[in-house]
């Protein structure tokens, strides 16, 4: 709309602000402030400049942010990203890591990496979870001291619990709950800090 007006204002040999003065005190009066030969040509610098809008836009318009056209806008959109794609956990005992996750926490590995045990990756619906070979290292003077690495959403957690119960697993802290959600924190392998957790209360 402003490059019309601006190539509007240019065909009268006026400045912009004279050319909306005058169709400003045109509006108050109840009349048009163009002649048929001009909106003829305000018809004309719409196709120019690909205005493809009229009236019932009014108060509909969103201002895009300075200097940012369409395709620019659409480059930013496609580069700005959606989710997590790759989570990495460090263990020095990866064969050891992937029966807890595989077998314990219950996660499936992905079909492609089953036969890489140096660095198997598994599926959490769309996000890939990779053991690497290494010695984790906790965070130094952390706030909150405890809190997860990582953690993974349950349908039930009661059954969760009872599953990690019969593989022997330590739930130092117990089941804990909070307005919306309950969760419990425990550690893997390699002693990382891991939270099953369930929203929304039993």
């Amino acid at each position: 709309m402003l490059k019309v007006l601006k190539a509007l204002a240019e065909y009268f040999d006026i400045s912009l602000g004279d050319l909306l003065e005058g169709i400003v005190l045109h509006a108050f009066e109840g009349k048009s402030p163009f002649d048929a030969e001009t909106l003829q040509r305000v018809e004309t610098l719409k196709e120019i400049y690909g205005m493809d809008y009229d009236a019932r836009a009014s108060h509909r318009l969103v201002e895009q942010p300075p200097h940012q056209d369409r395709g620019e806008s659409d480059a930013a959109s496609l580069s700005t990203p959606k989710h997590i794609a790759v989570i990495s956990l460090w263990a020095e005992d990866v064969p050891a890591a992937v029966h807890f996750y595989r077998d314990v926490v219950g996660l499936q590995v992905l079909p492609s990496h089953s036969h890489h045990s140096e660095r198997p990756h598994f599926d959490l619906d769309g996000t890939c979870l990779t053991i690497l070979q290494g010695k984790p290292i906790p965070a130094q003077d952390a706030e909150p001291a405890r809190f997860p690495l990582i953690a993974f959403a349950v349908d039930d957690l009661e059954s969760a619990v009872e599953r990690l119960h019969a593989h022997g697993v330590e739930l130092p802290w117990g089941v804990e709950e909070g307005v919306e959600s309950q969760w419990a924190i425990f550690r893997d392998p390699a002693g990382n800090l891991i939270e099953l957790v369930q929203f929304g209360g039993r």
